[in-house]
């Protein structure tokens, strides 16, 4: 996906898949750089089909010292939101705890 900046963590793969009409479970699976923790911040933008934003997820979480970590999270999103969304973007910052 060319998820990889540099840094002690990297994006190895973002998933979603729509469970209800307007419930959406994101797995996004990190790999964190041997030897300490990090904290993720990581948000998603779901784009509709002319790539305008239409709604955003945002959430933090903090990997242990492992080679990957997968979060999965579901959320309730406003009525048709998931049937207009096409594509999706993700970006994430790290920093030490």
């Amino acid at each position: 996906m060319g998820l990889t900046p540099e840094g002690p963590v990297t994006l190895l793969s973002a998933q979603f898949k729509s469970l209800k009409t307007d419930e959406l479970e994101s797995a996004l699976e990190f790999q964190c750089a041997k030897g300490k923790d990090q904290a993720v911040i990581y948000e998603v933008t779901l784009l509709d089909q002319a790539g305008a934003p239409i709604a955003t997820l945002k959430d933090k979480k903090v990997i242990e010292e492992k080679d990957k970590a997968t979060f999965k999270r579901k959320q309730m999103l406003p009525p048709g939101t998931i049937e207009k969304a096409r594509s999706f973007t993700v970006s994430f910052t790290s920093a030490p705890d």
